[in-house]
């Protein structure tokens, strides 16, 4: 039993961190009208720049993470204002962009760090141990920050 507690927090936490991949997806779709086939690229390489950004800057992972939102967010907004803007109304030319700049992204990450994962350590370990079950801290923390991060409204 305590194995199936546990294994059930550590996977609500992962579909949560997918279902707020989806919601960004779903946004861009809803709010552009395009199909980003780059969304997932630009999840990968915020990961890949925090984890340069502690390992060889030796930033604190915190602003690490701040600072590869930021840097994925203003590529992500150039893309759009340089880019898909020219063709906007287009839904196969944002598509066969979005594509062409997520298979770039993909190919450069796989260039730069080689095909196997690089370890990168949260800086928060240790398990919570409950009557009959435990669960990572890091987990708890990411379910936190998805579901604080899915929750925010939107009101027109």
């Amino acid at each position: 039993m305590q194995g199936f507690v546990a294994t059930s927090l550590i996977g609500i936490s992962l579909g949560a961190q997918y279902a707020l991949l989806a919601l960004g997806f779903t946004l861009i779709f809803g709010i552009l009208g395009v199909v980003n086939f780059a969304h997932g690229g630009f999840y990968v390489l915020g990961g890949y720049l925090a984890y340069s950004a502690v390992t060889y800057l030796g930033m604190p992972y915190a602003l690490a993470v701040i600072c590869a939102a930021l840097g994925t967010t203003v590529l992500g907004f150039l893309f759009e204002r340089f880019v898909l803007d020219r063709v906007i109304d287009d839904h196969l030319a944002t598509l066969m962009l979005t594509l062409g700049l997520y298979l770039m992204m993909s190919s450069g990450i796989l260039v730069v760090f080689g095909p196997q994962s690089p370890a990168f350590a949260f800086p928060l370990t240790g398990v919570i141990h409950g009557h009959g079950f435990f669960v990572p801290i890091e987990n708890l923390v990411v379910l936190g920050a998805s579901a604080s991060s899915g929750s925010c409204r939107f009101t027109a």
